[in-house]
């Protein structure tokens, strides 16, 4: 073959792979580029301080987390290179001998929240975030799927959540009321007393919010928020207006016994509902001037004529 034209082949094929290194070249540097900006920036309105699962992390762009302690041995998982193992040693940020972030090195601090990143090997995402005790860059894998699994309180829910509840006064049940009396060990606290809310803090010890409760006597005691006003089933909770309504409506006698989940016969179905919660299942039986109704539970079955409870039957 002449000189030249093998020279021109090879020159060819030269340029096809230095073309290929570009396009891979650019495609990467497109890819590694911030995850976010491949999506519509999501607004967060503090109503809530775990938004949800996977993308809905957009929503804390630009907001600032607070990492309070823990109890226990830490499952935040925090990386220097989102594009390499989370369970790689040299990886992990302030590692310690389990191969887990130091406590002492990223609890009790605050971060702010940079960009949402996907790793290009794998389904991960992480949040970009910057340690504001040292600016450190660090990314969180985000894998939380409910609010149990997300380790930080945001600043912008503790700050909305504080003007909302200062001055609100409440009234609680049994539950809540006992627990209050047994966090102090006091019995200053009785059932269907009044409570205002004076304050909202961050517990530091407990790495949790508590809100500061008091009575007509000015006594206080602070109890978890998450045991209030998560929405979970640890007790009940009534606002001053509910229970005044509640009261004129049920009497006290009636409302007392809703307070302490104590159905006896004779209540109508608005208070069974409040001690019970709603039923399962409503079998519905009418007569010319009866209405009967079974209320289905898991447990147990309540019997109402025109409304009344009639009969209990666990």
């Amino acid at each position: 073959m002449p000189i030249f034209v093998q020279n021109s082949a090879n020159n060819i094929i030269k340029m096809k792979k230095n073309l290929v290194l570009i396009f891979i070249l650019i495609n990467s540097t497109a890819f590694c580029q911030s995850y976010s900006s491949h999506f519509s920036k999501q607004d967060y309105d503090s109503s809530k301080n775990f938004v949800g699962p996977n993308l809905a992390a957009l929503k804390y762009i630009g907001q600032e987390f607070y990492l309070p302690k823990s109890r226990w041995s830490t499952t935040v998982q925090f990386v220097k290179d989102f594009n390499k193992s989370a369970y790689e040693k040299d990886n992990v940020y302030k590692c310690d001998r389990f191969w887990n972030p130091l406590k002492t090195e990223i609890e009790d601090r605050y971060y702010d929240v940079l960009t949402l990143e996907k790793s290009y090997n794998s389904e991960d995402i992480f949040l970009k975030l910057v340690n504001k005790s040292n600016n450190d860059t660090v990314y969180y894998r985000y894998k939380a799927i409910d609010a149990s699994d997300f380790p930080f309180i945001v600043s912008g829910f503790y700050i909305k959540q504080k003007q909302k509840l200062i001055g609100q006064k409440f009234v609680f049940d049994n539950y809540i009321t006992e627990r209050l009396n047994k966090s102090i060990s006091t019995d200053n606290f009785k059932l269907g007393q009044i409570m205002t809310v004076s304050d909202l803090i961050i517990d530091t010890v407990h790495g949790r919010l508590n809100v500061i409760l008091e009575n007509d006597l000015k006594n206080n005691v602070p109890y978890a928020y998450d045991l209030i006003f998560s929405g979970k089933i640890f007790g009940r909770v009534y606002s001053k207006e509910e229970a005044e309504d509640y009261k004129k409506d049920f009497g006290n006698y009636y409302f007392d016994l809703v307070l302490k989940h104590e159905l006896k016969i004779g209540m109508n179905s608005r208070m069974a509902k409040l001690i019970e919660g709603f039923p399962n299942k409503i079998n519905r039986t009418e007569t010319q001037n009866t209405i009967y109704e079974q209320w289905v539970y898991d447990e147990k079955y309540l019997y109402f004529e025109n409304g009344k409870l009639t009969t209990i039957q666990d």
